[in-house]
């Protein structure tokens, strides 16, 4: 494997007993000569053996299972090479079969070598984050074993500071949200990604460089107080938009959409200071009342609630309705939740114990979005769940002239090879919410 001298390593978790990752007098025996492998990357063509050019800069992340972990890096912009190795452990040299025994010490992880001119290392830090749980101590859903373990390892100072500041984020949030009164979850694309990447291992078509909140808040004082809280004890810095707070020095942002006593019963709302800006929050309380919490850390314990996956459909279409002109992207998000609906955790045998819900060719993209409509349909009745189904029925009428339709098929990955499949979506979702 590549070796990294002076690195400094982070074990997540650390409230549970380490018993996990074996002792160096009871790991194997291993051998003084490297295993054979290919000195260029597969898919860039790049090195994947130092040294690597002056200006760059190396990390080693351990989140899980390296195969899926990889490809999550070398698509950033900015990252000059990646490699799948194991590091942390006492075997000299191992294989990956001795590896998988979890008496190597060892834990799969990434190299991930980058030009911090172009990237920044909070955003790989934001990516670690976001596509693995890290409180799942000595492996990752399925994966159990020491080799599976969440690690960071640092090269320096400066990269040890960035690894706290990035578990700090959400820490921040819930401070400030706790310290008045304040409900709050993650949604948009932060939640698709902790939902489907994270908890399933579901791989994800579209990155994102920003964390969105919604906080349900009494009054703008409310919000205002929360927002001062992040800026005075936290770090971040205001910008132009009133809902985006930065963090110095740093590609990351994070949103945070005020919602509840604010709004109208149509959950449309102005800023005091910009009254041309208009938000819609319609059915961001059905996302809180029917959230998924996430623990991101045991000591101390935090835990996130993040929208549930049938309810981010909901979201999403609503956000694309009125921004539709500018954030082409929600439709993407659909059509990707509704066509891996059933891959999520017991959703597939719900399908087989449901022979209607199989008739005919079973098109399990499609499928998913007739069990996502049931799903919508029980936990988001109300007003919110009215206006999507008006929504769908609009576009349906449409035909291949519907622009939604159009926005779901964009982008650089394909759902189905079949394009006609896209057109089904739509009328399955329906079809899922009126049978409720």
């Amino acid at each position: 494997g590549v070796q990294l001298s002076k690195a400094r390593h982070i074990v997540f978790g650390l409230n549970r007993s380490p018993a996990g990752v074996p002792a160096p007098e009871d790991c194997l025996p291993g051998r003084n000569t490297p295993i054979p492998t290919s000195s260029v990357h597969y898919v860039n063509g790049r090195p994947i053996v130092g040294p690597f050019p002056s200006n760059m800069e190396s990390i080693i992340l351990g989140m899980g299972c390296f195969w899926g972990a990889e490809r999550l890096f070398w698509q950033i912009p900015g990252v000059f090479t990646t490699a799948a190795i194991y590091s942390g452990g006492t075997t000299p040299n191992p294989t990956y079969e001795e590896t998988c025994t979890s008496r190597t010490g060892h834990t799969e992880a990434v190299l991930v070598v980058f030009d911090p001119g172009e990237v920044d290392l909070r955003a790989l830090f934001k990516v670690f984050w976001e596509n693995h749980d890290p409180t799942q101590y000595m492996g990752q859903g399925n994966d159990v074993g020491s080799q599976y373990r969440s690690a960071i390892y640092t090269t320096g100072e400066v990269h040890l500071h960035a690894a706290n500041e990035s578990r700090a984020i959400y820490q921040g949030i819930h401070t400030a949200a706790e310290s008045v009164d304040a409900d709050w979850l993650v949604v948009g694309a932060t939640a698709r990604d902790m939902v489907y990447e994270a908890a399933f291992g579901l791989p994800i078509k579209r990155a994102t460089a920003d964390i969105d909140f919604a906080i349900n808040v009494g009054d703008w004082n409310t919000f205002s107080a929360l927002t001062k809280m992040l800026v005075d004890d936290f770090g971040f810095v205001r910008t132009k938009s009133a809902h985006r707070l930065e963090l110095p020095n740093s590609a990351l942002w994070i949103d945070i959409i005020p919602f509840g006593a604010i709004a109208g019963d149509d959950g449309k709302y102005r800023w005091p200071d910009d009254p041309d800006i208009e938000f819609s929050t319609l059915g961001f309380q059905e996302a809180l009342d029917t959230a998924i919490t996430c623990r991101v850390a045991d000591d101390p314990v935090l835990d996130l609630k993040v929208v549930h996956p049938a309810v981010l459909i909901l979201i999403k279409i609503i956000s694309w309705r009125d921004r539709k002109h500018y954030k082409r992207t929600d439709a993407q998000d659909v059509a990707y939740a509704m066509s891996y609906y059933t891959q999520l955790d017991g959703n597939d045998m719900r399908v087989y114990d449901d022979p209607a819900l199989y008739e005919g060719d079973l098109e399990m993209g499609t499928v998913g979005a007739r069990l996502a409509g049931r799903d919508l349909a029980t936990l988001a009745p109300g007003l919110a769940l009215d206006f999507v189904r008006a929504f769908i029925q609009e576009e349906i009428g449409l035909g291949n002239d519907s622009e939604f339709l159009a926005d779901m098929m964009l982008g650089s990955t394909r759902l189905f090879a079949d394009e006609s499949l896209y057109s089904e979506l739509l009328p399955n979702l329906a079809m899922g919410i009126d049978e409720v």
